[in-house]
């Protein structure tokens, strides 16, 4: 059929209107499903916030925190900066608690720098509330009114921080707090949750009912991992200072045999699901002055032997000299010596001039290297357990480089 000039005109004239309104709609439909940032956010995008997708997936057994204490906050963020794909939470040690119920704020100048990038990174923030004086918990548990302060005061930097829980490490409680110490974590507990947000607690290792602990006895029986379980959403195992910085030998700090132990141990008092396994990053040295360098017996000095059992670790009042792994590798470097292993952990022989006393010293250092890390995850791994948790990060190097 042929149609008339002035109709032939007019369907022309529609069919180019609607071949053009369906371009446009296409194109609109495009430019909205695929739009692009230009290459300066895409840019921006990467550098302020890390690719944690694929290493999340992969280490999706196990979630990752650690602790970052208010005087290593400057290597602490650095760290953080450098494990941002690892890591799932941070507990900076931000706080102590005070008889009156208040809370000392300790935070490091760098805390808003620290926030900022975990808050780009998706890292959760769980800081941390510490108290190593029974005395001092006392005067909170056992005053209604402080006791009900301490709550409100926590709940409120919270809330008020916008912070994803709270971390308790209350590492000294006498037995007879202990129903105080549950009422406490109790109404914490129920004010947290109301909020939807998160409550961890440390706790210092145990592996047997039975056993003569040598120290902190009261604190061991306080905290009754059943009786914490419901109440929290990580208990964090603090499994490191096996041989502490007081010890009169060297030791292990954090062996394997008696970290699977207190796993073995805590999966029959809660779910396994509950708990984190504590991982040292740092080394201790213990070291003896040589005050005739011509009759020195190198490393004969009977508080030099390597103790490995947990009851030989008698305190004294000279203390170890804590290291970095950062430290640990400039020794390894610049002082020849002899290297030994026990249970995941190093033992370094070494003999060095003090820059200070300028007295010749034979050391022993006992440290962890990647390694050592490595076997620890790998047995958070074999019992299931909810993660890990370092002690602590900042100038680790490698330490967490890699982990599987």
């Amino acid at each position: 059929m042929i149609l008339p000039k002035k109709k032939f005109v007019l369907v022309a004239i529609t069919g180019i209107l609607v071949t053009l309104l369906v371009a446009l709609g296409w194109f609109n439909q495009n430019l909205l499903t695929s739009k692009k940032p230009s290459s300066n956010q895409s840019s921006q995008t990467k550098s302020q916030i890390p690719n944690k997708i694929d290493t999340k997936i992969a280490n999706k057994e196990l979630t990752y925190t650690s602790w970052i204490p208010d005087w290593g906050s400057e290597s602490g963020l650095e760290s953080l900066k450098q494990n941002a794909n690892l890591l799932d939470s941070i507990s900076p040690v931000w706080y102590d608690a005070l008889g009156s119920g208040e809370l000392q704020d300790k935070t490091p100048k760098n805390s808003a720098q620290m926030l900022e990038f975990a808050d780009q990174s998706g890292i959760e923030v769980i800081p941390s509330i510490a108290c190593f004086d029974h005395e001092i918990m006392t005067q909170i548990l056992q005053n209604q009114t402080n006791l009900d302060k301490h709550i409100e005061n926590i709940t409120k930097i919270v809330v008020d921080n916008n912070f994803d829980g709270i971390d308790i490490d209350y590492e000294s409680i006498k037995l007879s707090d202990k129903d105080k110490f549950f009422e406490f974590l109790e109404k914490l507990s129920a004010k947290l949750k109301a909020l939807n947000k998160k409550l961890t607690i440390a706790v210092l290792a145990k592996w047997g009912d039975e056993i003569n602990y040598p120290g902190l006895k009261e604190t061991r029986a306080v905290q009754d991992w059943a009786k914490i379980a419901p109440l929290v959403d990580e208990i964090r195992l603090m499994t490191y200072d096996y041989t502490g910085a007081g010890s009169l030998y060297p030791g292990p700090i954090g062996p394997l045999e008696w970290q699977e132990e207190v796993l073995k141990y805590a999966i029959t008092k809660a779910p396994k699901e509950k708990f984190v396994l504590g991982v040292h990053l740092y080394a201790y040295e213990r070291w003896v002055e040589v005050k005739d360098p011509s009759q020195d017996k190198k490393f004969e000095d009977p508080t030099l032997a390597f103790k490995t059992d947990f009851d030989q670790q008698k305190s004294t009042k000279e203390s170890m000299r804590s290291y970095t792994y950062q430290t640990v590798k400039r020794v390894l470097t610049d002082y020849p010596g002899q290297k030994d292993e026990y249970q995941g952990e190093k033992i370094y022989k070494y003999s060095k001039t003090n820059d200070s006393t300028g007295i010749l010293e034979n050391r022993v250092m006992v440290y962890i290297d990647p390694e050592g890390v490595q076997a620890r995850v790998d047995l958070a791994k074999k019992y299931q357990i909810q993660g890990v948790a370092f002690w602590r990060i900042g100038a680790d190097g490698e330490l967490l480089k890699g982990l599987k």
